[in-house]
């Protein structure tokens, strides 16, 4: 990660605020990078918030205008940006990001946060979506849908307690957290938020166990979630590509034959369409 776009991307930001290239990671100059990407990524207008002005919706969503926005802004007082981040404390990702924001005249991420965090206490529905979640058993409904969403959620609900360790999450991570936080917290916080999914040596992809999820209930999400997806990927394949279908799963595991491979994607096929790949007719 110290190559390619994430250096190119540091390029830009010491060339369009004028900051010299700083001689370590540990350094203030590093912290003041990290919270301009996280504020350039991470609009709020249009979702979860309203559009406050049409306008220049375009402006306030775009991360690479919002980038360069916020670095000319640095770049008029860039003697005092140098050196602004000093404890890395999720009270100074508030005070700072505000600053930042209100040039851009764009709401803070952390307001977006705070809206999804919000919506388990106004909505029934998402209630109920998080009592799935907290389980690792979700309906079959829209089942992905259900499963990205939640997991959307509890981000949020995490990164607005702790926005400095999502911002800063290298620093927080090497024992030089800001007092609000321990490393205790940081390690479940890490843990709590990795890919649900992983693949290990040999290519196959195997569900991520978490310490408070069940491991079966987990073991089925997984199986039901690849399941959807097989299917969600034949879909596309029937309305955008001509000729028989191609069968090409092996990304998901090797463990089977192409045959058995087959079998298993036509039979969730005809689940959700109740007729098998191959008895569409080409009108």
């Amino acid at each position: 990660m110290l190559e390619g776009i994430y250096v190119e991307a540091f390029n830009l930001f010491l060339k369009y605020t004028g900051i010299d290239r700083p001689d370590s990671l540990n350094n203030s100059v590093i912290g003041l990078f990290l919270l301009i990407c996280d504020i350039a990524i991470n609009p709020v207008e249009g979702f979860p918030s309203d559009i406050m002005d049409y306008e220049s919706f375009i402006i306030c969503t775009d991360p690479g205008i919002r980038f360069t926005l916020l670095c000319s802004f640095i770049s008029k007082d860039a003697d005092k940006w140098t050196t602004v981040i000093q404890d890395y404390s999720r009270q100074e990702y508030f005070d700072l990001s505000e600053q930042l924001c209100e040039y851009i005249v764009c709401l803070p991420p952390w307001v977006g946060s705070a809206i999804v965090a919000d919506w388990s206490e106004e909505h029934t529905a998402v209630q109920d979506l998080l009592k799935e979640e907290s389980e690792m058993k979700f309906r079959p409904e829209n089942l992905s849908i259900r499963l990205f969403t939640a997991k959307y959620i509890r981000f949020q609900e995490d990164k607005i307690k702790y926005p400095n360790v999502f911002c800063w999450i290298g620093k927080s991570m090497t024992g030089e957290v800001h007092k609000d936080v321990d490393l205790t917290i940081v390690e479940r916080i890490f843990n709590r938020h990795q890919a649900l999914f992983t693949d290990v040596i040999g290519g196959e992809i195997r569900p991520t166990i978490f310490d408070d999820h069940n491991k079966e209930n987990t073991m089925e999400t997984f199986q039901a979630f690849y399941q959807f997806n097989t299917t969600y990927d034949m879909t596309f394949k029937w309305i955008t590509e001509k000729g028989p279908f191609k069968y090409d799963y092996h990304w998901l595991t090797s463990k089977y034959s192409d045959e058995e491979m087959k079998d298993w994607v036509r039979n969730n096929f005809k689940d959700s369409y109740s007729i098998y790949p191959e008895e569409l007719k080409t009108i």
